[in-house]
């Protein structure tokens, strides 16, 4: 069985520094503003949330590919697919603010290839996760199909 992040551990460290130093302003907003134990309260409230979604991100959610088949395991839900129950693996792509998109592998036990990913696909019959050619590679000594999509990465 081998085991990888759905997320890779440093687009999670660059969304953390985001979201945990960029875009809190609303505490500092308070305490320019004199409200500073609600500034301080705010600001602690937000580096929890941030530091529990970074573990959650990085070490928790995860795909774990074996000769049985692919299980999505986050803190709150495991799916699992047989390979018999996969009808197809693709490459599809997650649109990102200003930079474009970027690929993501997905396992689908719908018969219908998808090319525009979002996050909130995921359910018990659909998993992804960032593309990592080590993945393919992975998938490759169980899947005997094709990879939808591989061929035509960006």
């Amino acid at each position: 069985m081998k085991r990888f992040n759905v997320v890779r551990p440093l687009y999670a460290i660059i969304a953390s520094f985001y979201f945990g130093i960029l875009v809190p302003i609303l505490p500092v907003v308070f305490i320019f503003n004199g409200l500073v134990t609600a500034g301080a309260t705010c600001l602690l409230l937000w580096a929890v949330i941030v530091f529990f979604a970074v573990i959650h991100n990085c070490y928790i959610k995860r795909i774990e590919i074996s000769s049985k088949g692919v299980n999505y395991i986050t803190l709150f839900k495991r799916y699992s697919l047989k390979w018999t129950e996969i009808s197809i693996i693709g490459v599809g792509y997650v649109p990102i603010k200003k930079l474009g998109t970027k690929p993501w592998i997905y396992f689908s036990a719908n018969n219908v290839p998808v090319v525009s990913l979002t996050a909130n696909m995921v359910n018990e019959r659909f998993f992804m996760m960032n593309y990592r050619e080590s993945v393919i590679e992975v998938i490759k000594q169980y899947w005997p199909y094709d990879i939808i999509g591989l061929d035509n990465l960006k």
